[in-house]
């Protein structure tokens, strides 16, 4: 469960995205889950889910789609590696491999999916900010 230091640049980067990805997907408030995106995602974002290229447009509307018709819970989560920016400001990139399931509103059907992901991490006016994910996702 993210915690609110979760999103600070002093936390992991491992942390720190766990956080976001709590914030934006797995927890039940539609609004959280809008403002940390719109604060937490750059503008410029590149996102590469599988073999399909979004902007930050693109992907927030998946996104809603995907918690309007679910529920989705992170079950596990392991940072493979991270590299940290030698600025020390709290950029830099680090590879997850994550467990989640997610449960149809509608009829209730439960699935479990996996995603590896790739994510790299700014620091712009004092905050970190995604600005790059590559995501590889089954399920």
């Amino acid at each position: 469960m993210a915690s609110a230091d979760s999103l600070s640049n002093s936390s992991s980067l491992a942390d720190w995205f766990d956080g976001l990805s709590h914030n934006i997907f797995f927890q039940p408030d539609d609004a959280l889950a809008s403002k940390t995106f719109e604060e937490r995602v750059a503008d410029d974002a590149v996102i590469r889910i599988n073999h399909d290229q979004l902007g930050k447009a693109k992907y927030w509307e998946i996104i809603k789609a995907a918690r309007a018709a679910s529920h989705m819970a992170a079950q596990s989560s392991k940072e493979i590696h991270t590299w940290n920016a030698p600025d020390g400001l709290g950029g830099g990139c680090v590879a997850q491999l994550g467990y989640f399931t997610t449960t149809k509103k509608e009829g209730g059907t439960e699935a479990v999916g996996s995603s590896l992901t790739l994510t790299n991490v700014h620091v712009r006016d004092g905050k970190r900010v995604l600005v790059e994910l590559t995501e590889v996702m089954n399920g």
